[in-house]
């Protein structure tokens, strides 16, 4: 199975594409022509920086007048993230939450390194401070004794400092700067399919006890039906799964598949699934299916994976409800 890392290139590609189609200049915006985020995009290794102040919709913002320091994480210091969070940040939908994670690393004023002081907390645009820590260390060779100073803004080194700009200056850290209680506002499978109001879905993986499960660190793939897709069940059908956990949850199962799968990295054929048979993509062009279900909405990511939602319910070949569906369809039959 591919690596999301496919999915996220061609995210900050895009994005960082996009960013060059419309220019940071910054002069229009009264930040003037040599902007923060112009360079920002002259630093190699803040491609990822950039492509995630466009998601979150700050490139106008950091072109404006200010001015402002911005603390700087590099590419490697984005990887660190799982790449599960890191797509679920960049994802459309996150735009407030990403926003807010970034705008932990500015603050107002242009500050060199030479303005900042050991244990001083300087507020960000998010609102709260980060916290600068300076220490000096010592190197003997047999000869000499150097020093170092090392710079810390909370947990991550300061790599390069004073990188200038029209509208303020830029420090180049190691580690991207996380804001008390940020994780609470990162959503988990269940939290997500909670906020996108699959009611039944939701109420079904609580009954085959499977939270836990798909709340855990995966990564997962979940095929999601609708409320409609549940409701389109023969009669009956729903309520004899709900009250027979271990049977819902192997249906439930065969909704699953181990990774993060995003729809780029959907190709036809079969798919194992978490509950132990496989299910068949099929793609035409634009449109996705798995087994008979119709994709309606693909890349819907949560921290730990991701969930394509599907107009119907998918069914194991060998579990009862298949012969359930079968029966009560039949008795539908007028002949």
């Amino acid at each position: 199975m591919a690596s999301v890392r496919v999915a996220l290139a061609v995210v900050i590609a895009f994005f960082g594409l996009s960013s060059f189609l419309q220019g940071c200049g910054g002069g229009s915006s009264g930040g003037g022509s040599n902007a923060i985020p112009t360079v920002a995009e002259g630093q190699a290794d803040l491609s990822t920086l950039v492509s995630a102040l466009k998601a979150a919709d700050l490139v106008k913002t950091l072109s404006g007048k200010g001015p402002f320091t911005v603390f700087a994480p590099t590419n490697k210091a984005f990887k660190k993230i799982d790449t599960c969070v890191l797509a679920y940040l960049l994802a459309p939908e996150q735009k407030d939450t990403l926003a807010k994670l970034l705008e932990y690393h500015v603050a107002s004023g242009s500050l060199e390194s030479s303005d900042l002081k050991n244990g001083e907390k300087i507020k960000t645009l998010e609102g709260d401070n980060v916290t600068i820590s300076i220490t000096v260390v010592k190197h003997n060779t047999s000869n000499t004794t150097t020093n170092t100073t090392v710079v810390k803004v909370d947990d991550a080194t300061v790599e390069k400092a004073n990188v200038k700009a029209s509208n303020g200056v830029v420090h180049v850290i190691d580690e991207v700067l996380v804001p008390s209680g940020f994780s609470k506002l990162l959503k988990n499978i269940p939290e997500v399919a909670t906020a996108a109001n699959f009611t039944t879905l939701v109420k079904a993986v609580g009954v085959a006890n499977l939270s836990s499960t798909l709340s855990g660190a995966g990564p997962f793939t979940v095929f999601a039906p609708t409320d409609a897709a549940f409701a389109a069940l023969p009669n009956g059908t729903l309520e004899k799964l709900l009250k027979d956990p271990k049977e819902l949850a192997k249906v439930l199962e065969y909704h699953v598949v181990k990774g993060e799968v995003t729809s780029k990295d959907l190709k036809d054929g079969p798919v194992k699934t978490v509950e132990g048979q496989s299910v068949t993509i099929k793609i035409s062009g634009s449109d996705v299916s798995v087994n008979k279900a119709k994709v309606t909405k693909a890349n819907v990511f949560a921290v730990n994976g991701v969930i394509h939602v599907i107009d119907a319910v998918l069914t194991p070949p060998n579990a009862s409800i298949a012969t359930t569906a079968a029966s009560m369809a039949a008795q539908h039959v007028i002949v």
